[in-house]
């Protein structure tokens, strides 16, 4: 009797055809199928193992001691990812986690030669970006002697201290050369006559802390506690009350005596909310500790670059709407506070932070604070603010003149917003002074307020 299959009249079944198909078929089907089925576990494996991202998942968010942060005078981890500097050249997909990533300083050390080839070979000191202090450092040499270069050079993307340099600092040195040896066999020209410049650091790289910035921007001149300068000690309560929170924002955003200007609108670094979070670190540095908690000092030091002066400016956390502490309440607030939220860190002192349980409760009230008073008005009342103080002139859209075309974006983003409520505040030109000081009818908060909204609304 014939196998079912063959019986004349009774179709062949799918699987035997498949199982008929010449080898050819076969081949090619496996060209075409099998590397879109492998291709997304393959991509996985390489991202978990070869991407900045990654590593910075954990590295890069203060959860681990050895985490990393964005370096000065380093190229960035766009351009030099993690695994550039701690992994072997030419190491497959799953090899880091079966040996180990690189950390040890003899093994990073391999692959910084493979970007700087030529430093191994040089003596001299010339070409080298930040060497403020002229200091001859003779690579060859130390590197023939059993040096490594993450020996001298491990902070390069990993310096913690404050202010942060990612230069090599004395104490790495004294590892191996006695404290007693002559200054002049680095310092050829001499001791420096004070402490090395700290670079600027790009823009997009600029902590929201007030302290960070004023030890990046400042210390260099005026010391990590303000008090370097003796006619300008800025750890004085004394002296911040009486020259005001404007000629401080005005001396660090446009330069005073030989002090450079940080604004923005002066080629500096240093946004609106960036100037007055240092001014709140000031106001905090020169606090008695025996005295009040400087809630609203501490709130501007640490929190007003990301959530603006109003504690409005981040879209779904508004911090000066009442509602929204309500909706929230007390215990949530202090929980974000004490333990970090999303993309904000921890700020209580036994999670790693630099507030007490009693600073954060002095901030918390100080937020409620801003609802009651209604610290700055919102987009709309802006608007109105704008209708009526300043349309006369300006027109209706803010293009009615062409010196100060307050629709144009370039403009206004040209000039800065420091700037434009300073102007705005005291006057210019044919302009008069709306602020308090000029006699003016406007508050600051509620010029913040136009000026917000002419940002909001220029093209």
């Amino acid at each position: 009797m014939l196998p079912r299959e063959r019986i004349p009249g009774l179709p062949i079944s799918l699987l035997q055809r498949i199982k008929e198909l010449p080898r050819w078929v076969w081949f090619i089907l496996a060209i075409a199928v099998i590397p879109p089925l492998t291709t997304p576990v393959v991509g996985l494996a390489r991202y978990t193992t070869s991407s900045s991202e990654f590593c910075l998942s954990c590295h890069g968010a203060g959860d681990t001691p050895d985490r990393s942060v964005k370096s000065v005078v380093h190229p960035g981890f766009d351009k030099v990812s993690c695994v550039d500097c701690h992994a072997k050249h030419g190491q497959i997909v799953y090899e880091g986690y079966v040996k180990g990533f690189a950390a040890e300083p003899e093994r990073v050390s391999v692959n910084c030669v493979r970007c700087h080839e030529a430093v191994p070979l040089r003596n001299d000191a010339q070409g080298f970006k930040f060497n403020f202090s002229d200091i001859t450092i003779t690579h060859k040499s130390h590197l023939e002697r059993g040096a490594t270069c993450a020996a001298c050079h491990s902070n390069v993307a990993h310096d913690l201290s404050v202010p942060q340099t990612n230069r090599p600092r004395m104490e790495t040195c004294s590892q191996c050369h006695a404290v007693s040896e002559s200054c002049v066999k680095c310092h050829v020209k001499g001791p420096p006559p004070g402490a090395a410049p700290v670079p600027a650091p790009e823009r997009s790289g600029l902590e929201t802390d007030g302290r960070i910035l004023y030890l990046r921007t400042c210390s260099a001149c005026h010391g990590t506690r303000g008090d370097q300068i003796e006619r300008r000690k800025l750890n004085s309560l004394a002296l911040l009350e009486e020259r005001g929170d404007q000629a401080l924002f005005s001396a660090i955003a446009e330069g005073h005596g030989p002090m450079p200007g940080f604004g923005v609108s002066k080629g500096g670094h240093l946004s609106y909310d960036q100037i007055m979070s240092i001014i709140g670190y000031l106001k905090v540095l020169a606090s008695t500790p025996t005295g009040p908690i400087p809630a609203q000092a501490i709130f501007e030091s640490r929190c007003i670059v990301c959530h603006g002066q109003d504690g409005n400016k981040m879209e779904g956390v508004r911090l000066g709407d009442p509602q929204f502490l309500d909706a929230w309440g007390d215990a949530l607030l202090i929980q974000a506070i004490n333990e970090g939220k999303g993309g904000m860190p921890a700020f209580f002192r036994d999670r790693g932070g630099p507030l007490s349980r009693q600073e954060i409760d002095a901030v918390l009230a100080y937020l409620k604070s801003l609802g009651k008073k209604g610290a700055a008005p919102q987009s709309g009342q802006g608007k109105e603010l704008y209708a009526k103080s300043c349309a006369n002139c300006h027109g209706e859209k803010g293009d009615g003149l062409p010196s100060a075309n307050l629709a144009a974006k370039v403009y206004l983003e040209g000039r800065g917003q420091g700037e434009l409520v300073k102007v705005t505040e005291e006057g210019k030109g044919g302009m008069p002074g709306f602020g308090p000081g000029k006699g003016g009818s406007l508050s600051r908060e509620q010029i913040a307020g136009i000026v917000q909204y002419l940002l909001g609304a220029a093209k």
